[in-house]
């Protein structure tokens, strides 16, 4: 049995898949199986599948398409490596990637998932892409990682294809999320985050593939919405508390959550506040909350200002989540 599976699923990949497991099937680690699940390709993935001989890889065929998180469950429930990495179909893991990632483990054996610094590159040339690849290498590329950071719950501080974690333990947490289309490595992130330690190796092992195609850059909307569902989830388990939730945030992004993330939490006592009002009244004393989350981060730096100046602690007291505005 080897202590690594790799998993990839693949929907229309002809142009991108093969690179993809050539950067696998040449890493200097060689103790490892790969499960590869093509989720529907109506392109030539399935041609390009089936010419590869390589004995450490099983292939699965999917002929309807089913999504990612459920392929990728699909891919873990076949594994038998005590370890699961990650690899996505159009990005390249360095030749090392596995052998650091798995020294790193057996280093620091508290340790349930782990991820990597990466570099960013696309075929296309785009400014808003450029701005991207730089954002996301400035908020990957950090150790600590933003969930020990200020920011906690803010955003998405690893790259899914980098992750490595315990099968075991992702077993139990019950998998990766079928809610979400966008979300699903972000939820298991968080999920692993509130029941076991995570970090990153500080070394650039993964190179991540930038483009205008992908669902995440095509609805940023969509991501963001289900970005502060997940964050809200996770923050209410962290706090392990069930009094007010109290949400500080513009009249819109409000109006929002109120009508697209409360009904799917299943929660009811949410106080809804504007931090450009809040911060002029009683409310932090009257509504004695639990745990307060802030929307709209960059504009509300007077409320955070106000919560410090009151004794409360970023990241015990109150949370600061994705935009929910636009």
């Amino acid at each position: 049995m080897y202590p690594i599976t790799v998993v990839t699923t693949v929907f229309n990949g002809e142009d991108t898949i093969k690179k993809a497991v050539d950067s696998i099937l040449t890493q200097t680690f060689p103790l490892f199986e790969y499960i590869i699940v093509n989720d529907g390709s109506t392109d030539k993935t399935k041609d390009i599948l089936n010419k590869m001989e390589d004995p450490r890889i099983k292939i699965i065929h999917i002929e309807k398409n089913q999504g990612a998180a459920i392929c990728l469950n699909h891919a873990i429930g076949k594994a038998s490596g005590n370890w699961i990495a990650v690899q996505d179909a159009d990005d390249i893991s360095l030749p090392t990637r596995l052998k650091e990632q798995y020294h790193f483990l057996k280093q620091n054996n508290q340790l349930q998932l782990i991820g990597s610094y990466i570099t960013c590159f696309s075929l296309t040339k785009n400014s808003s892409l450029n701005r991207m690849k730089k954002q996301m290498e400035q908020l990957i590329n950090v150790n600590n990682s933003l969930f020990t950071g200020k920011f906690l719950f803010y955003g998405m501080p690893y790259c899914h294809g980098t992750f490595m974690f315990s099968r075991k333990t992702f077993h139990e947490l019950g998998g990766y999320s079928t809610d979400f289309q966008v979300g699903y490595d972000y939820d298991l992130l968080v999920k692993f985050f509130n029941h076991s330690y995570i970090k990153k190796v500080p070394k650039i092992l993964y190179q991540y593939r930038l483009s205008p195609h992908s669902l995440a850059y095509r609805d940023l909307y969509q991501t963001n919405l289900e970005s502060i569902e997940i964050s809200i989830r996770g923050i209410i388990e962290h706090t392990h508390q069930d009094k007010n939730l109290i949400i500080a945030g513009t009249k819109k992004a409000c109006t929002n959550f109120k009508e697209h993330i409360q009904p799917r939490i299943h929660r009811e006592n949410i106080v809804y506040v504007d931090p450009f009002l809040a911060f002029q009244s009683q409310w932090i004393e009257a509504e004695k909350p639990s745990t307060i989350v802030i929307l709209d981060y960059s504009g509300s730096l007077p409320l955070i200002n106000k919560l410090e100046e009151e004794g409360l602690i970023l990241n015990h007291d109150y949370f600061v989540t994705w935009n929910l505005t636009n």
